[in-house]
């Protein structure tokens, strides 16, 4: 069961690897325990995936915004239980390939977290955007959405122990596999 000592823990871990502190991961649980409890940051982050999607909604696709709202809801929540597992599940294979297995429960414990501390950064950017919407709220979306991609970086590097190209090309397989998953729903959404 996870406690909020778990939490504060796998916070302030991440948030000081957000300060390019690699001592932040001192702070990660790497064990198994930990790597269960760090899903728990996904219920965390729901209120906050469920805003942006509110925040996303003028700007979606006509079929998707006329599509009944039960439909939109029930394929975005398995959407997001599933985007929570395709990554994990991906990185075992990619943890073997670059021969860093021992590395693979502290870098998902720690990119799990890290996704507490994405959100409540990108989240008031993206309001911002979405209420204003002018050039200067747009490069504010831009840069903290380009902040937060050398922050999943930083994490990959680190936490996987890697060079800089192999913690970019991780960091563009979970963009990839984001893209993939809201493509795929989107479609789904779409179809009657």
């Amino acid at each position: 069961m996870i406690e909020a000592r778990d939490i504060v823990r796998g916070v302030s871990g991440v948030w000081r690897l957000a300060h390019f502190d690699p001592q932040g991961m001192k702070f990660v649980d790497r064990t198994m325990d930990g790597f269960w409890k760090s899903f728990f940051s996904a219920v965390i982050v729901l209120p906050g995936y469920v805003a942006l999607m509110a925040l996303g909604r003028n700007s979606w696709p006509a079929e998707i915004a006329a599509a009944p709202l039960w439909r939109v809801v029930t394929i975005e929540g398995i959407a997001y239980v599933i985007s929570w597992v395709a990554f994990p599940l991906a990185m075992i294979v990619i943890a073997d390939l670059l021969d860093r297995r021992e590395h693979y429960i502290g870098f998902i414990v720690a990119a799990n977290w890290s996704a507490v501390v994405q959100i409540a950064v990108f989240l008031p950017a993206a309001a911002i955007y979405a209420a204003v919407g002018n050039s200067f709220a747009l490069l504010l979306y831009i840069l903290v959405w380009s902040g937060l991609f050398v922050y999943a970086w930083f994490i990959a590097r680190t936490a996987m122990d890697i060079n800089n190209l192999a913690a970019t090309g991780i960091v563009g397989l979970s963009f990839v596999l984001d893209v993939l998953i809201e493509g795929i729903i989107g479609l789904m959404i779409a179809s009657s």
